[in-house]
């Protein structure tokens, strides 16, 4: 059942969708400090190498960027950001936030 399921999650289906997913959110940079801006220029570079290293099942993510957000009732939250390029194959292709396979 699942032994395809990288191939469809670095689909040219999938990548589009992800890629429009991850632009529009505009999220904070991770520890990386790439803006969502660049995130295209950068996978126009270096996409035939990642998408290599996420079939063979070698990617390996960048650390989360840990930041302290306050709560409305007073103390603060941890609040995890992953990079940019991290969070291209999250949830939106079909990708998992968790280190398993390839992305957090």
């Amino acid at each position: 059942m699942y032994e395809n399921l990288m191939e469809e999650v670095v689909s040219p289906e999938n990548y589009g969708k992800a890629l429009r997913a991850v632009i529009a959110n505009q999220g904070a940079p991770g520890i990386d400090g790439m803006q969502t801006k660049e995130l295209n220029g950068h996978l126009l570079r270096h996409w035939p190498k990642i998408h290599a290293k996420l079939l063979a099942g070698t990617y390996v993510p960048s650390p989360v960027k840990r930041v302290e957000i306050p709560k409305p009732n007073g103390g603060t939250r941890m609040l995890g950001i992953p990079t940019v390029l991290d969070l291209r194959h999250g949830p939106a292709s079909g990708g998992s936030f968790s280190r398993c396979y390839c992305w957090r």
